[in-house]
């Protein structure tokens, strides 16, 4: 059975993606001759392809028409010249990782780890487990809600990586209420997770 990419976004999702790749090639050739290991990381790697539903499309559109698939973040990188010496993609959903996985093998050159997991635990793992002195990167974190934490991106801090982070402001809005008798403990640490303190309680 036949891997379907992701359905999601719209036309702001190609600006994201089209603006990471070029970043991507602009930061190996930089690095090309400089003797380093260039690694790029896709924290929410998905399945590699994207689709969404054309802006003009009729209210009659039907979901089972093809529509065109648009190449995500994690196969800009492998598409990335010059290319980076490893590719680590991190996706949590069975159905994308075997998608992801179709899509690499289309890059037999590419040295590419897919791991499956929360994005949390595996980038802090793979932050923890690579020289710094003799590689530099590239992070790409694109999370759906507030998915990142404070401790992830203070673990990010201690590498040489060059970080992307799309920060989901409206995910801390959700969770912040104009009555402060509405929030409730699971919003309360849902933003103390993502922030990394308590103090936003007063600030905001």
């Amino acid at each position: 059975m036949a891997q379907a990419p992701q359905k999601f976004g719209g036309p702001w999702s190609l600006i994201k993606v089209n603006t990471v790749a070029r970043y991507y090639g602009a930061f190996t050739t930089a690095l090309k001759n400089q003797g380093f290991n260039k690694v790029c990381i896709d924290a929410f790697a998905g399945s590699g392809d994207f689709q969404f539903k054309p802006r003009d499309a009729s209210p009659l559109f039907d979901e089972a028409e093809v529509v065109e698939t648009h190449a995500g973040s994690a196969r800009r990188a492998l598409e990335t010249e010059p290319p980076f010496d490893k590719l680590i993609f991190v996706e949590s959903g069975a159905k994308n990782i075997a998608a992801l996985t179709k899509v690499t093998l289309q890059f037999p050159n590419a040295n590419v780890d897919i791991l499956r997991g929360d994005a949390n635990v595996e980038v802090q793992r793979v932050c923890q487990s690579i020289n710094w002195k003799t590689t530099r990167g590239v992070l790409f974190l694109d999370p759906f809600g507030h998915s990142v934490e404070w401790s992830t991106i203070k673990e990010i801090g201690q590498t040489n990586l060059d970080v992307w982070y799309l920060f989901p402001l409206s995910g801390v809005y959700r969770n912040v209420p104009v009555d402060r008798n509405d929030l409730t403990p699971d919003k309360r640490d849902a933003v103390t997770r993502i922030l990394g303190t308590s103090d936003w309680e007063t600030k905001f």
